[in-house]
């Protein structure tokens, strides 16, 4: 969002709260350049965060904040953290919020609701100019909570579109990768924690001994377990890559047959999330089988740019994986994806919509 807002032409600076760890700024802008995929056109500022009881929280951040806010000049503060909300709006800046959940405290009830009254007290401020959500799920919670419908913005998550401007095609995207060409090839990207249903995959490839399934994603433990039961199971026709740069992931996605969503009801945002992968996927115009939960069918049409499977049924996932990959219609499809990926749901789309709004754009 960052890149984006600075390539619409506006100055723009990243403030963070220092790291537990000893990190330069320099060093966060390379972390940043490793995320984005190039060289970071914004400002990057750190600011001091304070321990409270022995531990950084965020609450320490509040301080260091609010300092670094008194020494700027700004146009309008985007926030994602309630404890920044409250900084920047009792500070008379104008102020976006970004809710990407319902829960606003893990832990404790008490201080969930504490801060969902913050957060609807303080919306209702002229100095709150825009509520964002990453769904129409979750706008619809916070309107239903009393955050005021007319500064609710459901807005999804996006792509860069930069990276993934030029389709590779995937004879050229195999070769790149040293992937044969006649292999059939099904790859999941994302995080292998235990609610996203990997287990599944393996279940999958028992069922599909002539298919690979790629599996990109870590922790590193989590890959090592999996590659342990694979083994355990005599399951040779998945292939755990782990962590890989994101811009090398384009290159395994444009390489592949069948893209593969899936999560479990585990998962405590399912039903309002937004998740990266899904424009990834549909901006490399390949074909794309997921669960269809609520949020995903937000964006997703069954049978126009995926096939979306009941979440409870293994059944039908493998049913559609197969559908997947001797489907003849799969290239419309695969089109149609990335071209609802383009029109709608870039970073640059995102930042676009938000600035007409705040009528920083005509």
């Amino acid at each position: 969002m960052c890149d984006s807002f600075s390539r619409a032409g506006m100055e723009v600076t990243l403030a963070l709260p220092e790291s537990d760890k000893a990190i330069s700024a320099l060093t966060i802008s390379e972390l940043v350049e490793n995320r984005i995929g190039r060289k970071v056109n914004f400002s990057i500022s750190i600011f001091r965060k304070s321990k409270l009881v022995g531990k950084s929280k965020t609450l320490g951040s509040y301080w260091g904040a609010r300092k670094f806010l008194n020494q700027q000049t700004f146009d309008f503060c985007m926030v994602r953290v309630p404890i920044l909300l409250v900084l920047s709006v009792n500070q008379g800046l104008p102020t976006i919020f970004e809710a990407h959940n319902t829960l606003l405290h893990n832990r404790y009830q008490v201080l969930h609701n504490f801060w969902k009254y913050k957060l609807v007290t303080l919306s209702k401020k002229k100095e709150m100019l825009l509520f964002v959500t990453i769904s129409k799920a979750l706008a619809d919670h916070w309107i239903q909570e009393g955050v005021p419908g007319q500064k609710v913005v459901p807005l999804h998550d996006g792509f860069d579109s930069l990276m993934y401007r030029e389709k590779i095609p995937m004879d050229e995207a195999r070769k790149l990768l040293g992937i044969g060409q006649s292999l059939k090839i099904v790859t999941y990207t994302g995080s292998l924690y235990e609610d996203r249903g990997i287990e599944t995959i393996l279940n999958l490839a028992r069922c599909y001994k002539d298919v690979q399934f790629w599996i990109l994603g870590g922790p590193l433990k989590r890959k090592q377990y999996f590659e342990a039961l694979a083994r355990e199971r005599q399951i040779d026709n998945v292939v755990f890559q782990g962590w890989v740069k994101r811009e090398k992931v384009k290159e395994f996605l444009f390489a592949s047959d069948v893209l593969l969503m899936i999560w479990t009801r585990s998962v405590k945002t399912i039903n309002f999330c937004s998740p990266l992968k899904m424009f990834e996927y549909m901006a490399s115009g390949r074909v794309i089988v997921g669960h269809g939960f609520p949020t995903i069918k937000e964006v997703l049409k069954d049978g126009r740019e995926a096939l979306l499977v009941d979440p409870d049924s293994f059944d039908d996932l493998k049913k559609k994986i197969g559908m997947a990959l001797s489907l003849k219609c799969a290239p419309e499809m695969a089109r149609q994806a990335r071209q609802l990926a383009f029109k709608e749901y870039s970073w640059d789309k995102r930042v676009d919509t938000i600035l007409r709004l705040l009528q920083f754009r005509n």
